[in-house]
């Protein structure tokens, strides 16, 4: 089976880092968290680390063409709606 490329849009709550460990430390799913997008540098670079999460975007729709699936992990519900809608749009899968 197809191990899936995750990419995350969000890093400012532990969810970002629990879905990220599931993936890549411990292997609970047949899924790797390959990119990350976050609200700053140093949130991004938390959660990329301790999630060993080998690829930060500057942009987050720069993961469009380089994952198979979105999570959308913003703390603040109402900043969800732009990139869903852009990911629906490109026909990209949401977890």
């Amino acid at each position: 089976m197809k191990q899936l490329k995750l990419g995350i849009i969000g890093a400012e709550n532990s969810h970002s880092l629990r879905i990220a460990e599931m993936c890549n430390i411990k292997n609970v799913v047949p899924m790797r968290v390959t990119h990350l997008w976050g609200e700053t540098d140093d949130l991004a670079n938390a959660c990329a680390t301790k999630g060993k999460v080998p690829e930060i975007v500057s942009n987050w729709r720069n993961l469009a063409g380089a994952v198979d699936g979105i999570m959308i992990d913003h703390r603040q519900g109402k900043y969800h709606r732009r990139g869903a809608k852009y990911f629906i749009e490109k026909k990209i899968l949401f977890l």
